[in-house]
């Protein structure tokens, strides 16, 4: 019975968490509507993620200490990780539609299984070559030339973007980062990510504050829901159910975005895109299980 207590509770977290970060491209839609730059809207919404994380943080007492060694692998993951991927990815929305780029983004395990086989020499495997051939299938039915509403610079950036967060991905599993409090973690990646972009913002002459409350309403969610409470509701989740059951549950974070596209932004697929997103996270699903 607790167990099975356990599994509920781990399930509605990873759930949640999925919510938040799903929520991303259609909240990025909307600051851009009121033409919003790219680079300001990460910079304020890792900004609010970042003292978000740090109120969590000294409510429930988690010290914010770190070595110098760790420090750096956590510089690394922040200005090399985080700050590439998340501007690749934002941009990637403003190009094309919040849903295309989620399901391209769904794609880093294809990159994941490929660096393994390259960098580690793991056996990639009859199964899980297929699932991976699948999954390249998958893209063309969703931004192939039968497609009237994709814009190939826009899945570039996003395809661009899974690569990157492959390597963050894999960045994770360095032992040392293994070792470190993933909500320590969080909050320092997210931390040095801010300043990262902070700077990039200030160099580029992108750094604008919010001029109305239509675009702060927007930030304020994709910095605290989307970002804190999502990281934070994932790993609590990692915590009940483990992490490979964790994992494929986030698979179906693009499910939300493109529900949540259509919902609130009016976009739509055409049939062959359906069969190509249902392709696409099918084939992500048995990647990971396969992995394992």
């Amino acid at each position: 019975m607790k167990y099975l207590l356990r599994e509920k509770k781990g399930e509605i977290l990873v759930f949640l968490s999925t919510l938040g970060f799903g929520a991303m491209g259609v909240l990025a839609r909307g600051v851009y509507a009121y033409h919003y730059p790219v680079l300001s809207t990460l910079s304020i919404r890792f900004l609010f993620a970042t003292i978000s994380m740090a109120i969590y943080m000294k409510w429930s007492g988690t010290s914010f200490r770190v070595s110098l060694d760790e420090f750096k692998l956590l510089l690394l993951l922040g200005i090399i990780g985080y700050s590439n991927f998340s501007i690749l990815y934002f941009a990637g929305v403003k190009y094309t539609g919040a849903a295309i780029v989620a399901l391209v983004f769904s794609g880093f395990p294809v990159f994941i299984a490929i660096f393994s086989k390259l960098i580690y020499k793991k056996p990639i495997g009859k199964k899980k070559s297929f699932f991976l051939f699948t999954s390249l299938l998958a893209l063309v039915f969703l931004t192939g030339k039968h497609t009237h509403n994709v814009n190939v610079f826009g899945v570039f950036l996003s395809l661009t973007g899974s690569f990157f967060y492959a390597i963050y991905t894999m960045f994770l599993e360095h032992p040392k980062v293994k070792k470190i409090d993933p909500v320590v973690a969080s909050f320092y990646i997210i931390f040095l990510t801010t300043i990262t972009l902070f700077l990039h913002s200030l160099i580029q002459g992108q750094l604008l504050l919010p001029s109305n409350f239509q675009i702060l309403w927007r930030l304020l969610t994709l910095g605290i829901f989307s970002t804190s409470f999502a990281i934070l509701t994932y790993y609590m989740g990692v915590q009940y159910l483990g992490a490979i059951k964790a994992s494929i549950m986030s698979n179906f974070e693009a499910v939300v975005s493109v529900f949540l596209a259509i919902l609130f932004l009016g976009e739509r697929l055409s049939l062959l895109q359906w069969f190509g997103a249902i392709l696409m996270i099918v084939s992500i699903v048995f990647v990971t299980i396969l992995k394992e």
